[in-house]
């Protein structure tokens, strides 16, 4: 045919699609132009597939790309005319895996409602767009500069409850991929309870803070403990003040506190820990042959006393035995007891006009036990414990005046058995003797440490 009066061979344009397009499917439509009422035939498909063009040499023809297949040579010419009309060969890629999310998450992961929240998430290099619909809207996630297929959103933690995040990305080719991510969304915490002070009292401790201005607080909460990170019980006000006395604590303990605000289901999320030592008698107990060493605190500072009353028995709850001790000792050894018996203690105070603080009574309990004489590093030794060897021969050795042949005899004085139970009798006496001397010494230096202590109050 001629064009315009020149004669030559006439192309097939291809004006749809251009060569290097990628398709998420494998359905392309070919459209182009090339001379009129032409047949022609399209290659590079799963078959060749036939088409016209119209009057105006118009075409649009439907191939289906092998979809095992990523890349596709396809060509366009005309059926009867020996390539006459020929689009030459261009190249279409086929991409139909979804684009891949390998991670998404929020920080915080459980956030407090009205509070800031980033979500972040990682996807393969070939994303169109990737948005997030976590309430009805899709928003669009931004790229992480300096971190390809990095992807973030910051926004603000909708009102409590549990949601689901539906992130889709979009790659080049049109292909859809999504990742699911849960969202638990807690109620705003009430403020925190300020100025917390604890006051000790006589097993007790009595606590004050700063009341919440708001009308939404219900009560307050107590919490207990005997370690600053642990607390072991707590306690409702049930009903809006600003002090409270927690009661029942053990004396001479260090006790830890905690408040916190209350409103139906939520509470303060924050809280400072204050402490304080219980006033009282805290009692205890140390173990002696044949005794019980007591000692014991006083913190009573509000009572002022005249003496103590120790009731002991070796049952429980029944005391047999009173003693009467001075207001200012606060160590007593309790004597002529039973070794390996269980002995129960009762320690009550006495004001000064001589009644008797039941509530401040202190108990405990002991075992002496006797372990008898042992040499320690700090003991006198009542002998000299140089060992002395003496030699000896098998053989009797007559007195030099007497012949050899003549018959031994026996000596004079006493026989050497009875030597040795005399020595043995003296060095029994002796330890005898430094033993008692010792525990009259150790009684005289106890009784001269407590007077010096009197003296020093």
């Amino acid at each position: 045919g001629t064009d315009g009066g020149a004669s030559g061979p006439k192309k097939v344009q291809i004006t749809s699609p251009t060569a290097g397009t990628v398709f998420s499917a494998p359905e392309v439509t070919i459209v182009g132009t090339t001379e009129p009422f032409v047949n022609l035939v399209v290659s590079g498909g799963v078959e060749e597939v036939e088409g016209d063009s119209d009057i105006n040499g118009g075409f649009a023809v439907n191939i289906l790309l092998d979809p095992n297949k990523e890349e596709h040579i396809i060509r366009v010419k005309d059926k009867d005319g020996f390539g006459r009309l020929d689009s030459g060969e261009f190249m279409l890629l086929l991409d139909n895996r979804p684009p891949e999310i390998f991670s998404a998450s929020f920080s915080p992961e459980n956030p407090m409602e009205e509070t800031n929240v980033l979500l972040v998430t990682e996807t393969e290099l070939n994303i169109a767009q990737i948005t997030a619909n976590l309430t009805g809207e899709p928003v669009f996630l931004d790229p992480v500069n300096g971190q390809p297929g990095v992807y973030q959103y910051l926004f603000i933690a909708p009102n409590a409850g549990s949601y689901q995040a539906v992130i889709s990305a979009a790659d080049t080719a049109g292909n859809m991929g999504e990742f699911i991510l849960p969202l638990e969304v807690q109620r705003k915490g009430l403020p925190k309870v300020q100025n917390i002070q604890a006051f000790p009292e006589t097993n007790a401790v009595t606590l004050q803070w700063d009341p919440i201005l708001s009308d939404s607080i219900d009560a307050y909460r107590i919490y207990v403990g005997e370690s600053p990170s642990q607390f072991d019980f707590s306690l409702d006000t049930d009903f809006i003040t600003n002090a409270a006395q927690v009661a029942g604590l053990r004396p001479g303990t260090e006790y830890f506190f905690a408040v916190t605000a209350l409103e139906s289901d939520r509470e303060s999320k924050e809280f400072d820990i204050v402490s304080a030592m219980v006033m009282g008698l805290r009692l205890s107990v140390a173990p002696q042959d044949s005794g019980l060493l007591i000692d014991w605190s006083n913190l009573i500072t509000d009572i002022p006393l005249s003496s103590f009353i120790l009731d002991f028995g070796a049952e429980p709850d029944t005391f047999t035995e009173r003693r009467i001790l001075n207001g200012e000792l606060r160590t007593y050894s309790l004597r002529d007891l039973i070794n390996d018996v269980t002995y129960y203690l009762k320690l009550t105070p006495v004001d000064v006009t001589g009644q008797l603080i039941e509530e401040l009574s202190a108990t405990a309990e002991g075992t002496p036990n006797g372990e008898g004489f042992s040499v320690t590093p700090g003991d006198e030794v009542p002998f000299d414990t140089t060992i002395r060897t003496v030699s000896r021969t098998n053989a009797a050795v007559a007195p030099p005046e007497v012949h050899r042949s003549a018959p031994q005899t026996v000596s004079t004085g006493l026989p050497t058995m009875a030597w040795w139970a005399l020595i043995g009798s003296i060095a029994a006496g002796l330890m005898i003797h430094w033993h008692r001397r010792r525990k009259l010494h150790t009684t005289v230096a106890f009784l001269k440490a407590m007077e010096s202590r009197y003296k020093q109050k």
